[in-house]
């Protein structure tokens, strides 16, 4: 980290590299205020230049460094929200780069109604792009966009029935409490949510199991061998 530090104040690091860096470092969960502070402020100045995947990936890397990088942080968000904003009104952004900086400006508390607004109507482009990864990190990040969108939910409901078979247990937890939040009552969308995580049920962790529980009840979904299932693993 400290050698890092000392090549991004060299200058000698190219945009692509210090996106590397920063997603290395972040997947170890390695959070440096140091590092992460120079990263962002190295970052800030750049973003006009930078390519839409690039963006996307510091985006995410650097989503949860909010308090590792304090104010940088913040610069660094503030000046990729514009550049985002026009990207988008040019039709710069694809549907799955949209769905993931949803949950990085998300996570990162810098969202706006404006930003939240445009990049679901890129998602709503081509919701038949996204993965169940893509999904389960989206759907709970939506917030009140859901509910005023709901052609763009309900495509999702019916992309989430297409993809899974393919999702985790942290996956269906994460789309089940999402879905209920979102008030979404898609046809078939519990049942098969239900049955995929019945499938799975020795898989699922304590912290999984109680999410299930809290989107069910939220829900309202009154199926009384799936709850038993879960609450006998709770």
């Amino acid at each position: 980290a400290t050698a890092l530090c000392r090549h991004l104040e060299a200058g000698e690091l190219r945009v692509r590299e210090v996106r590397h860096a920063a997603t290395a470092f972040a997947s170890m969960s390695f959070a440096d205020a140091a590092l992460f502070g120079a990263i962002c402020d190295w970052m800030a100045p750049r973003v006009a230049s930078c390519s839409t995947g690039d963006l996307v990936s510091v985006a995410f890397a650097l989503a949860k460094a909010r308090e590792a990088a304090g104010a940088a942080h913040t610069r660094l968000y503030a000046a990729m929200g514009p550049e985002i904003l026009h990207r988008l009104r040019n039709n710069g952004v694809k549907a799955r780069d949209a769905s993931n900086l949803i949950y990085s400006f998300s996570e990162a508390s810098a969202s706006s109604d404006q930003l939240l607004g445009a990049l679901s109507e890129a998602v709503g482009r081509a919701p038949q792009s996204l993965n169940g990864q893509d999904l389960s990190l989206l759907v709970p990040n939506l917030g009140e966009e859901a509910r005023h969108r709901p052609e763009l939910l309900n495509a999702l409901a019916a992309q989430t029935a297409r993809c899974s078979a393919t999702l985790s247990p942290r996956q269906l937890s994460r789309l089940m409490c999402g879905f209920a939040e979102a008030h979404a009552s898609a046809t078939n969308l519990w049942s098969t949510l239900g049955h995929e995580a019945a499938t799975r049920k020795s898989h699922f962790s304590p912290a999984d199991v109680v999410r299930v529980l809290a989107g069910l009840n939220a829900a309202g979904v009154m199926e009384p061998g799936l709850l038993r299932t879960f609450w006998g693993q709770a």
